[in-house]
Formats: C-alpha cells, structure tokens, sequence
C-alpha cells in the first residue's frame, strides 16, 4: 500500500511537533486532518481540518478514520488505549498491536 501525495493523513494529537509534521506533509502535497482537543492546536490551525474533540470521543474517532488514508499520532500508544480499536473500527481493517509490532 502506497500513501501518495494528494493522500490524507490523520494525525491524533497536534502541538509543536504535530505542527513541524503537518508543514512538511502540506509542503509534500498531502491533506492532514488533526484531531486535538485544544482550540487553539498549533498543528489544528495549519492542517487541512482540525477535529476539535477529546482523543475518547467515539464520533470524532470515527469520522478520523474513515476520512483519512492512514492515520497516525503526535505521543505513545499504551497497548490498552482504546482509540486504536475505535479507529480500526472506523476503517473496517482489523486493529495492529502498536506495542509488538504484530498485524
């Protein structure tokens, strides 16, 4: 599977380092779509989309997912976070296990 340019990358969470990642992915011709609780995002405010709701809420996590081509975060994963299984919900794919590695 290939993200290509003109693809859509979700991206939970969205301060600095969010920030400097959605420069360079709008710089290569990607669309990002953050979603970040924070109004003010420093990464919301550049990205093509800012989904303004907690990390937990199940609507937003949906609509993360299924607008997206791939989606990936600003912090860790702990194994037992739950929006890993709402976002492979969301997509229809089965949920990876980010803490070994396995698919």
């Amino acid at each position: 599977m290939s993200i290509l340019p003109g693809s859509t990358i979700g991206m939970l969470g969205g301060g600095q380092l969010g920030r400097m990642f959605t420069i360079a992915a709008r710089n290569m011709g990607y669309e990002v779509i953050v979603l970040d609780p924070d109004v003010n995002s420093p990464a919301g405010m550049l990205a093509t989309r800012h989904i303004c709701a907690d990390y937990s809420d199940p609507a937003a996590l949906t609509t993360l997912s299924q607008d997206c081509d791939v989606v990936t975060t600003e912090f860790c994963i702990r194994n037992d976070d739950g929006f890993v299984i709402a976002l492979a919900a969301g997509t229809g794919h089965a949920a990876r296990d980010f803490a070994s590695g396995k698919s």
